[in-house]
């Protein structure tokens, strides 16, 4: 098996992502890069292999239905023996996961900030001279400096949340979820405001579920904050329409492949209008 190549910020395959990217948003237009390869990962390469993820299976399937090709070209113009580029989507809790890492580790580089400049720790750390060996001062190693930014304090799986959602674009996320809930009411003959309402029978029950599904799926949005979008409906609820598309799109083909074209379609809309 070949070796993979570290991707870490700063090292030689980070550098060549960046200019693959580059490449691809000069050969679609800045609106279609956007659309599709802007929330696209570089997640390991080998000598003939690519591995990237983005967060949503729709947007996988429209990539390699679409953009394969210009995406190993891409690859292949940077990196001579590249064959073959893979494909996945990564989970919330993978994102989440790499957040709270950096956020763990700046909470430790700011635990030992703080004792190194507090004087209580910096005694008891160090034990009195004795009386026969005087203290050589230049022995003394300067305090670390403190970090120059607060660090990201995370007290709960909310709070690695919240931080994915100050990530955001809230405009951009304000004409997605727009964006979807006009597409649903679209598909299903029904209303805008219906969607907010509390119809629960046929199709306004289904397209609620399912306009609370791709905002889920489409913006990665906290359950709390999506509420709001849909008649304040608890975080309970919001979370029990997520799970019934899940579920229904587990067992139905036919349904799946409905959502896929409906996400599809919604990307390929916002891919215009921005």
């Amino acid at each position: 098996m070949d070796a993979q190549t570290p991707v870490g910020e700063g090292t030689n395959a980070a550098k060549q992502w960046s200019r693959v990217q580059e490449r691809l948003k000069k050969d679609l237009g800045e609106d279609a890069f956007s659309a599709f390869f802007r929330r696209m990962e570089l997640e390991g390469i080998t000598q003939a292999t690519v591995s990237v993820s983005v967060p949503v299976a729709g947007l996988r399937r429209q990539i390699l239905d679409i953009y394969r090709a210009r995406l190993l070209a891409a690859w292949q113009a940077e990196r001579n023996g590249v064959t073959e580029v893979l494909v996945a989507v990564r989970s919330i809790a993978t994102q989440k996961g790499r957040i709270y890492q950096a956020a763990t580790a700046a909470q430790e580089a700011a635990k030992k900030a703080a004792a190194t400049k507090n004087p209580k720790t910096e005694a008891k750390a160090k034990p009195p001279p004795r009386e026969d060996t005087p203290e050589d001062a230049s022995s003394e190693k300067p305090a670390a400096q403190p970090l120059s930014a607060a660090p990201v304090v995370l007290e709960s799986f909310d709070g690695i949340e919240a931080v994915l959602e100050s990530q955001k674009n809230t405009e951009d996320e304000e004409d997605l979820i727009t964006l979807i809930k006009e597409t649903v009411a679209l598909h299903y003959d029904v209303t805008v405001s219906d969607l907010e309402s509390d119809i629960k029978v046929g199709r306004y029950r289904l397209a609620r579920h399912v306009a609370i599904f791709l905002v889920r799926s489409m913006t990665g949005m906290i359950y709390a904050k999506m509420s709001s979008y849909f008649g304040d409906r608890d975080s309970k609820t919001i979370l029990h329409s997520v799970n019934v598309v899940k579920l229904r799109r587990s067992n139905d083909p036919a349904f799946d492949a409905e959502i896929a074209n409906m996400e599809a379609n919604i990307r390929q809309k916002r891919a215009v209008v921005r």
